[in-house]
């Protein structure tokens, strides 16, 4: 949905120095996010991240995206940045692999946006309460491995088929029973969102 040909033929413009650096820094946050938060992070974004924020950030994109291919490499990420804000601190090769979900070795579009997008803002109670219903697709209070693989693979087959499931789900899974029950989902989902405050 958030890959189209309209990003690599948009034109640049001016993007607000205040855009840049809240990009720059939900980017350095990101990396600190397990490969479940990650993914519910991209998720969310789908759902929830409203036309200004996507305005905002496929600005930054397309200023990163030197060579206009909707891809970033690590090398774009670091001049973009420096580009940006003139600074070297940060970690671009950390932020390259957190971003990269599909760990193609380059940052596309969707992959950017799930990435720089607000999470403080994202991840509140009643947004959390509606995605797990929306995984929990049996309603019997868990989120299966199943039901993952069945939300994850309506988005995009590609990226899921590689993915060890089992893996994925411990992330969240305190009691190590193979599922998430709600509570778990929040308090996964809360510890994202204080990284990234």
């Amino acid at each position: 949905m958030l890959e189209s040909s309209w990003i690599k033929n948009k034109p640049r413009v001016e993007i607000d120095q205040q855009v840049q650096l809240d990009v720059i820094a939900q980017l350095s946050e990101f990396r600190k996010m397990n490969a479940f938060q990650s993914a519910m992070i991209s998720f969310l974004v789908n759902l929830k991240a409203t036309s200004q924020e996507l305005d905002e950030i496929s600005k930054v994109f397309k200023e990163i995206d030197s060579d206009n291919n909707g891809f970033l490499s690590e090398d774009e990420i670091r001049e973009g940045i420096n580009r940006m804000i003139g600074t070297s601190a940060t970690n671009f090769e950390e932020i390259l692999r957190a971003a990269d979900s599909n760990k193609d070795g380059k940052v596309s579009y969707n992959e950017f946006i799930a990435a720089a997008a607000d999470k403080a803002a994202l991840l509140h109670k009643d947004t959390l309460d509606k995605a797990f219903i929306m995984f929990d697709a049996d309603g019997n209070g868990f989120i299966t491995i199943d039901e993952l693989k069945a939300v994850f693979a309506n988005g995009s087959s590609s990226s899921s088929s590689n993915v060890n499931w089992l893996d994925f789900i411990k992330a969240a899974d305190k009691d190590g029973d193979q599922q998430i029950s709600k509570d778990e989902f929040i308090d996964v989902m809360m510890e994202a969102a204080k990284n990234a405050e």
